[in-house]
């Protein structure tokens, strides 16, 4: 759960951009078609939008505004291979386009070509006037090449232009705590906590935080709320049955690890921990079935990796 609530998103915030008109290069006579093209784009008829910009490029290949609303359309329609050439060659004509270069980025990144992005991206920072986004945006594509540490340092940025964001705050947190940069990460979930106190993801974490290191009273009221806010993970249940097992309520860890291995029965842990809570409790019978099932859980883990990596 620590990386997988990550909320922020990259929307098609470039279409506003291009209907109020910020990209005055110089144009022809395809105004009224233009305007249709982004009346289309307005109105998320992006298949629509691409056959009209595609039309004024067949009579006029350097529109400069035509490509950049196909290219817009094509993102739109999620085509983004093709919007990517198209973008390449609005930047061969402007290369120092900030809108342009932000577009690249988002269609290098949906196509998973983060270190193609991370050049973008950069070239774009370069130019100044950085938004909160282009840092988180530029941060997601660090952190998809495992370059964590250069990640927060980008969230921190992001944070510190949009510092009322939940969702910046929560991404640089969960980077923190990749890093085991525990202090950071508790500071951040916190300054989530005053803003938005019953914000789950931010209460799961610092739960899990005070768990690891150790302070199963003080992660309990924080994992109550996650697991309440969230009664289908098996991640909560199972960290809560933790925290109750750790505080010596047997009964309600029972409780939670009962919950937790219906939610994921193939995973061994959730019924060794629910092996241990019912041996804690008095119930030995059951603790020995949970004991028996956690154990072939693994066997059978084992076997199958030993089917799909075998000894040469």
């Amino acid at each position: 759960m620590k990386t997988n609530f990550r909320l922020l998103r990259y929307s098609l915030i470039f279409i506003v951009c291009l209907l109020l008109g910020q990209v005055n290069f110089a144009q022809t006579d395809a105004k009224p078609q233009l305007q249709e093209g982004l009346t289309l784009l307005q109105n998320q008829d992006f298949e629509t939008a691409i056959v009209k910009f595609q039309t004024i490029l067949q009579a006029e290949p350097n529109n400069d505004k035509a490509r950049h609303g196909l290219a817009i359309a094509l993102i739109g329609t999620e085509k983004f291979a093709e919007a990517s050439r198209e973008i390449a060659k609005l930047l061969a004509r402007a290369p120092q386009n900030a809108q342009f270069l932000e577009m690249a980025a988002q269609s290098f990144w949906q196509q998973k070509r983060f270190a193609e992005a991370e050049v973008v991206l950069r070239r774009r920072l370069v130019l100044g006037d950085e938004r909160a986004a282009i840092w988180a945006l530029f941060g997601d594509t660090l952190d998809a090449q495992k370059k964590t540490a250069e990640a927060a340092t980008a969230y921190e940025k992001a944070v510190k232009l949009a510092p009322e964001s939940i969702d910046l705050r929560y991404a640089l947190g969960s980077l923190y705590w990749k890093q085991i940069r525990y202090r950071d990460a508790e500071n951040e979930y916190l300054e989530i906590l005053k803003r938005q106190p019953d914000e789950p993801r931010a209460s799961f974490n610092l739960g899990d935080i005070y768990l690891t290191n150790g302070n199963a009273v003080k992660a309990l009221p924080y994992l109550k709320r996650a697991a309440k806010a969230f009664p289908n993970e098996y991640d909560t249940h199972f960290a809560l049955g933790r925290a109750f097992l750790a505080t010596r309520q047997f009964e309600q860890a029972i409780a939670e690890f009962q919950i937790a291995v219906k939610l994921r029965s193939d995973i061994p842990e959730g019924y060794f921990q629910l092996g241990l809570a019912l041996q804690r409790f008095g119930r030995r019978e059951e603790a020995k079935t949970a004991f028996r099932k956690a154990q072939d859980l693994q066997n059978a883990k084992r076997a199958s990796e030993k089917v799909t990596n075998p000894k040469n």
